[in-house]
């Protein structure tokens, strides 16, 4: 087929679950990804389902989506889920920061963990809030939508790249892809990540300017197991989340992260990695961490800062999407900004009901699965090249 309803840009967890929720409605959907699905940030993320303890001081918008997401994972995507404990909050300010969880309504209780150094090298007396944060495995969360996807009659197409997207008279008409061939549709929805802006300056978008893309780095351990989330809450400190083959994933929060712009391979800045590792060696207990066979690794996040909850003009972690006919004139155009991987519903629910008419859902009821192929869901980034 070479005509469809609707054509998704980005096979993430965004794009797969806008393409499942058109086809269960009836619609001939395509799905095409420039990779594999989940390639990019999807499957190199934490994993984490976020409660919204992290944001309730700095991005309380993003609290009550973050509550409402936490049944709609667990309808769909429950085998994805690790089995951890509940995660503990290294916090400086124990009572201001415990104050922002019950104003939100987010469980918590004094946390204990024998992963954690006994004191810090600075003298900063920590105290520690334990929250029922959840983990997912990233990868299987794309198999299992992948395999939801094609059940439904998403043509799901990989290493395959969208050149341009095709308007006229102010409607959308389809993709133009790198091969040279097009395809036809009456509405395109873009979830590309840190290739969007790209897509939507090609089709002349002023949205384009307003998408920020910033770069990420993150080390897996695979000879350090802890089992439950650590996560100071103080910039440039690590967040240390359990990853699904038994090693632990540790990234800043908040750290330098530089601005990027379009889809290319980029390098491990060794000194930031170096460091990164040192602090989280100093942050957890003598003897947890391993680094024998780490695995630095980068990853481009997009971010919408055309809003006043984005920070400094750079950084928004609520969803966001744009309806490109109310800000661009062009009918059947719609882009999907996750902000975190925990809003991938209410992201993907938002762009469904605009395209529909309709009001869906915010949960997905799992149906019998078909078979997805092997290769085509990306594996991680610090899987060993014998199974690539």
């Amino acid at each position: 087929m070479n005509s469809y309803d609707t054509i998704v840009v980005g096979g993430g967890i965004a794009g797969l679950l806008t393409a499942l929720r058109l086809a269960r409605a009836g619609q001939a959907v395509a799905l095409l990804e420039a990779d594999q699905l989940g390639a990019g940030a999807t499957v190199a993320n934490h994993g984490m389902l976020h409660s919204g303890a992290l944001y309730a001081s700095r991005h309380p918008h993003v609290v009550a989506n973050c509550r409402q997401a936490q049944p709609a994972f667990t309808t769909l995507l429950a085998d994805a889920e690790l089995p951890t404990q509940p995660a503990v909050y290294v916090v400086h300010r124990a009572d201001d920061f415990r104050a922002h969880l019950d104003q939100y309504g987010i469980a918590h209780q004094p946390g204990t963990t024998h992963d954690l150094a006994a004191d810090t090298s600075d003298g900063t007396a920590y105290r520690l809030v334990q929250v029922e944060e959840r983990v997912f495995s990233s990868r299987r969360i794309v198999t299992i939508l992948a395999g939801q996807a094609l059940a439904a009659g998403v043509a799901v197409c990989t290493g395959v790249t969208v050149q341009q997207i095709s308007h006229e008279s102010g409607k959308v008409t389809g993709v133009a892809l790198s091969t040279g061939e097009r395809l036809t549709g009456r509405t395109v929805v873009v979830a590309a990540g840190i290739g969007t802006a790209a897509l939507l300056r090609a089709c002349g978008s002023r949205d384009s300017d307003l998408l920020k893309s910033r770069l990420d780095m993150m080390i897996h351990l695979p000879a350090t197991t802890i089992h439950q989330g650590l996560i100071f809450t103080e910039l440039h400190r690590p967040i240390l989340m359990p990853a699904r083959d038994g090693g632990t994933l540790t990234s800043y929060f908040g750290g330098t992260q530089p601005d990027i712009t379009g889809r290319r391979a980029y390098a491990v800045d060794l000194d930031k990695a170096t460091a990164l590792l040192e602090q989280t060696r100093r942050a957890c207990a003598h003897g947890v961490v391993d680094p024998t066979g780490a695995v630095a690794y980068v990853a481009g996040k997009t971010d919408y800062i055309g809003t006043a909850h984005a920070e400094h003009g750079r950084i928004n972690p609520g969803f966001h999407v744009i309806h490109h006919e109310d800000t661009d004139g062009i009918h059947g155009l719609h882009t999907v900004i996750t902000g975190k991987m925990t809003l991938a519903f209410h992201a993907s629910k938002t762009a469904a009901d605009a395209i529909l008419g309709t009001d869906l859902p915010l949960a997905i009821t799992p149906a019998p699965a078909s078979r997805v192929p092997q290769g085509l869901v990306a594996i991680e980034p610090w899987a060993p090249a014998s199974h690539r």
